[in-house]
């Protein structure tokens, strides 16, 4: 393709996420204001809790909001797919600048917003007058709203560029229920459904990667803040939990209970796959995550709640006029549209 004839293009939307809800930002804002097609070539989220008249701290994970993703007749991302799944560690900045609020003599309220970014493996290709629309869902780990931005970096098409055929991007999330992180806490198991980590669709798709992130919610920090989510580090992660993965096919993924931090580590946080992984057309993967009775002492300085989430990216191929007819798609777009089972409460 000659790109000498393309424009850097950056878009941007922003709103609030209210607490125990969902919200949609300005489709407006995201289209395209020539008129041509486009290539979408990365995405970033900023979350920032609003923050309340009270002394406290407000940190958020990329586990707090999720979003689903349509472009027009073609699902890209399922329902609940917390935004912090769709990179690594890399593709995080969870140690941004403190913003204070109130009094900046002495901030009685300190907010410190995150950021995710999104950089798929192939570019996602927006035809003309269409747009890739988002629509985001907040999964309570912390009962504030969120002031949300998000950012389209991309590139126009000439105009006479009409692809037959596109890679488009599958991602699915499981979140695993929160329980309390409590001294003597009993552990427990639980299984991900047919509706989450999945190809819902009628051709094979090819997986590029599996993520996985575990948070540890409203705990108490040594200054007495409560209210903030940060990823856990070892406890959790690393000793106490386990996961396996099965294909619906049969097949073994990940045969034995492997340690979460194994699979996801802290300074990684994604298991990147090379080469031909393709999972077929309706194959899911049944994810089995183990968790320990908890067998040391947790002061109040560290009680909260963890929450695990995995997710799955793949890329399928899609003709470009499947996109604008629902005839083509809606056998392989309705199962896409299916609630994730697991909110993060």
């Amino acid at each position: 393709m000659d790109y000498s004839l393309s424009d850097p293009l950056v878009l941007s939307a922003s709103g609030v996420i209210e607490a125990n809800g969902g919200s949609s930002l300005s489709a407006a804002a995201l289209a395209n204001p020539h008129g041509l097609a486009m290539e979408v070539t990365e995405i970033r989220w900023r979350l920032a809790p609003k923050s309340p008249t009270q002394n406290d701290q407000f940190e958020a994970t990329g586990q707090s909001i999720a979003m689903k993703l349509d472009l027009g007749q073609a699902a890209i991302v399922g329902e609940q797919v917390p935004v912090g799944l769709f990179g690594s560690f890399r593709d995080s900045s969870e140690f941004a600048a403190e913003i204070y609020g109130l009094d900046l003599q002495e901030p009685t309220v300190t907010v410190q917003p995150t950021s995710y970014f999104w950089r798929p493996r192939h570019p996602i290709f927006v035809p003309a007058n269409q747009i890739l629309t988002p629509s985001f869902e907040h999964m309570g780990q912390i009962g504030l709203p969120y002031q949300l931005d998000l950012i389209y970096i991309g590139r126009t098409l000439p105009p006479d560029y009409k692809p037959g055929s596109i890679m488009l991007p599958w991602v699915s999330a499981w979140n695993f229920q929160s329980f309390q992180q409590i001294s003597g806490g009993l552990g427990g198991s639980g299984l991900s459904s047919e509706l989450t980590l999945n190809n819902p669709f009628g051709v094979p798709m090819k997986i590029a990667k599996l993520t996985g992130r575990c948070a540890l919610i409203n705990a108490s920090s040594s200054g007495g803040f409560t209210n903030y989510a940060t990823e856990e580090l070892f406890q959790f992660r690393q000793r106490l939990a386990a996961l396996r993965i099965r294909s619906s096919k049969g097949e073994d993924v990940v045969r034995t209970q492997t340690s979460f931090d194994g699979l996801f580590p802290y300074g990684w946080r994604e298991w990147d796959i090379e080469g031909e992984w393709m999972m077929r057309p309706g194959e899911f993967y049944k994810a089995r995550l183990d968790v320990a009775n908890v067998d040391f002492a947790i002061t109040e300085s560290f009680n909260g709640r963890v929450q695990f989430s995995v997710g799955l990216m793949g890329y399928r191929k899609v003709p470009v006029n499947a996109l604008a007819d629902p005839s083509i798609v809606a056998a392989t777009a309705a199962t896409a549209a299916a609630p994730a089972a697991g909110s993060a409460s």
